[in-house]
């Protein structure tokens, strides 16, 4: 197949699994959108993201550094400001995209054709997946992986000698790296670091050398940027908590209890080599070294997922470029068997899991997505009534009045400071909220919020 049929085969897959999987040309902002959409939109030099440390903070936070994400969202609002169509369309190019390089990677890692197209089915019903494709903020994490997916696809050619270990070529593979790493810290460690053993495993020392080169630059940038004493603000997980989360994680993974029935058949492959002698130490400890790069990666988010791990919520997509991993690696160890009725098995036990997680995943984030929208639009809509905010983020009022200039607040969210409660409750003689499909008006909320700001006051 041409790149060019290919490139078009996906683009039709992308466009077909948003709009009747996903629904995302229906959806309306939600959780960080409307922030993200309206800080960018002050920015005269999106650049300054990448040197500002100030400016990076105010965007993504004390401890994440990922200035390409407000580059992504700063070229939709140049083009088309607060335009949710447009927005979602470039989400469906850089899925489709996503899924070209996907493939050609597992193409060069010796997988055919149809095994290739059975693992992309896979990842496409992942709930992370779902999740990072369907969410303009978290479109990064997917922007970060394709890439990743290049670096990875530069990697094969010098691995595979197609490309000779030139400077132009390592330079180019070493941009492909760095671009990856700001867009997402994920990134910026564990495909580095897979790329580089893939590479000296192949002999390639000079290009090995320069990914583990690009790990102490990264590292040195984000000093920079953050400082030395940079603090996540959720809570870490216990050793025990951890130990609980890696038991969960193939529940997480496939979106139901099946994904451990998924992981026994994963394992399988692995048991046949080894009792062939065709497993390496030496293999197996680089894959140690990937998979134990890309937990500890994600561990400040392994709380809150961990809390909600039943549930594929807005943090099922820190476990992306680990799922991803997984998928490859396990193609690649069963096209290694040359057993196709294994193979036949794996697929037939593993794609009812995935579908069916994959369609609970998307039910559950249409609501959510769904609750924002009717939430967001409702304080659009009703300026005059003061309106207690009961979704996930409760900074997302903020941002929807940031977004669409709405000059008075005329909100309340759980995380309301008192002072600004009980002004609010000067101005208001009445609060509504969303209960049972509709917006009511709750005396009985008025007085237990007026109740806390005065006994705040009085104290």
């Amino acid at each position: 197949m041409s790149l060019g049929l290919l490139c078009l085969v996906f683009a039709v897959v992308a466009t077909c699994y948003h709009a009747f999987f996903l629904k995302t040309f229906t959806g309306w902002w939600m959780d960080d959108d409307p922030r993200n959409f309206a800080f960018v939109r002050t920015l005269s030099n999106p650049l300054t993201l990448f040197v500002d440390p100030a400016l990076a903070k105010q965007f993504s936070g004390t401890a994440t550094v990922n200035p390409m994400l407000g580059i992504s969202f700063w070229l939709d609002s140049k083009v088309a400001y607060r335009n949710l169509f447009f927005a979602q369309v470039h989400n469906v190019i850089i899925l489709a995209a996503t899924l070209v390089m996907f493939f050609l990677v597992l193409r060069n890692l010796g997988l055919k054709p149809l095994t290739s197209s059975v693992i992309l089915l896979l990842w496409l019903l992942s709930p992370a997946t779902i999740v990072v494709s369907g969410w303009l903020a978290a479109r990064h994490h997917l922007e970060g992986l394709l890439w990743s997916f290049g670096a990875v696809f530069a990697a094969q050619k010098l691995a595979h000698g197609d490309w000779r270990e030139s400077t132009p070529r390592i330079t180019m593979l070493l941009f492909l790296l760095g671009v990856a790493a700001l867009y997402k810290e994920t990134f910026a460690i564990t495909v580095p670091l897979g790329t580089g053993l893939y590479l000296w495993h192949r002999h390639r020392r000079f290009a090995a050398l320069s990914c583990a080169s690009l790990l102490f630059i990264y590292c040195g940038y984000r000093c920079y940027m953050l400082g030395f004493t940079a603090r996540y603000d959720a809570p870490l997980l216990s050793s025990v908590g951890f130990v609980e989360f890696l038991a969960r994680l193939p529940y997480i993974l496939a979106g139901n209890a099946g994904g451990y029935a998924v992981l026994a058949i994963g394992l399988v492959p692995i048991v046949l080599m080894k009792r062939r002698g065709e497993l390496r130490a030496r293999v197996v400890v680089y894959a140690i070294m990937v998979i134990g790069s890309s937990l500890a990666v994600i561990y400040p988010g392994m709380y809150a997922l961990h809390r909600d791990w039943l549930a594929p919520g807005t943090w099922i997509r820190i476990v992306l470029l680990l799922q991803t991993g997984l998928l490859m690696g396990a193609g690649y160890l069963f096209s290694r068997l040359h057993a196709p009725s294994l193979g036949l098995i794996a697929a037939a036990v593993a794609l009812p899991i995935a579908a069916s997680g994959g369609i609970v995943a998307q039910k559950k984030w249409e609501v959510l997505r769904t609750r924002y929208e009717v939430e967001g639009k409702y304080y659009l809509n009703h300026p005059d009534r003061l309106l207690y905010s009961e979704v996930p983020s409760s900074w997302y009022l903020d941002g929807i009045r940031t977004l669409y200039a709405i000059p008075v607040r005329h909100h309340i969210s759980r995380d309301d400071q008192t002072k600004v409660l009980a002004e609010l409750l000067a101005e208001y003689r009445e609060v509504w909220r969303y209960s049972a499909g509709e917006f009511v008006e709750d005396p009985e909320l008025y007085e237990l919020l007026s109740a806390k700001a005065e006994r705040t006051n009085y104290r």
